[in-house]
């Protein structure tokens, strides 16, 4: 099971080097079992995202970028709202994966850094990450987005944790409990955890250079 949220920023009108532990999750990760394990990003979020993005900037939408899009699954979920989307990710792999099975007459992917976006200064409306901002260097990402996306452009960034059932029984909480320790502390020699702890504390540790809007 999985709990997920949302932080959206706006760019108020007044106003490339990528991690090496990124570069070793591209090189490493097996872009097919990614792909079957991940979950779809939920549509009602997308939805509240975009409602956000329409009250900011006009219609028609003209060009969503997805960052550190993986196989695509949170790239696609843009196409119907946007003229172009773009998908980027550092991992040739999770790209070949996303162009194989999530490819669209107006979505494009390619493989890049995050902190080099390949898009012209006022040029995007939105700009997403999905379970990959804490893998960013965000000393130079943050301004990079800030620097693509047009005035009153949006980013929203949001990912998905693991979450423990509520149980009536306290013995079978306590058990549930002690195999999310045990499941926790076998993957922890796989993270990089000054990063993943970004993520679960929800991105609240990030200084965005951004109106926040929960």
């Amino acid at each position: 099971m999985f709990s997920r949220f949302d932080y959206i920023y706006s760019e108020p009108e007044s106003v490339g080097i990528m991690s090496e532990e990124s570069k070793k999750f591209g090189a490493q990760y097996d872009a097919n079992v990614y792909s079957s394990y991940r979950k779809d990003t939920p549509i009602e979020l997308i939805e509240k995202i975009i409602a956000f993005l329409k009250e900011k900037v006009p219609e028609p939408l003209e060009t969503a970028v997805d960052v550190g899009c993986g196989n695509g699954q949170s790239t696609v979920i843009l196409a119907p709202y946007f003229k172009r989307v773009h998908g980027s990710d550092v991992s040739e792999a999770q790209i070949e994966q996303a162009k194989a099975a999530r490819s669209l007459s107006n979505v494009t992917y390619a493989a890049s850094e995050a902190e080099k976006l390949p898009f012209d200064d006022g040029s995007v409306q939105l700009l997403t990450a999905a379970t990959a901002l804490h893998w960013f260097d965000l000393d130079t990402f943050l301004p990079e987005a800030r620097r693509v996306l047009c005035v009153n452009g949006v980013m929203g960034v949001y990912g998905y944790l693991n979450m423990k059932p509520l149980l009536d029984d306290p013995a079978r909480a306590t058990e549930v409990n002690e195999l999310f320790i045990e499941y926790n502390k076998a993957l922890e020699p796989h993270h990089v955890m000054s990063r993943v702890s970004l993520l679960q504390n929800r991105y609240k540790d990030v200084k965005f250079p951004f109106e926040e809007v929960n």
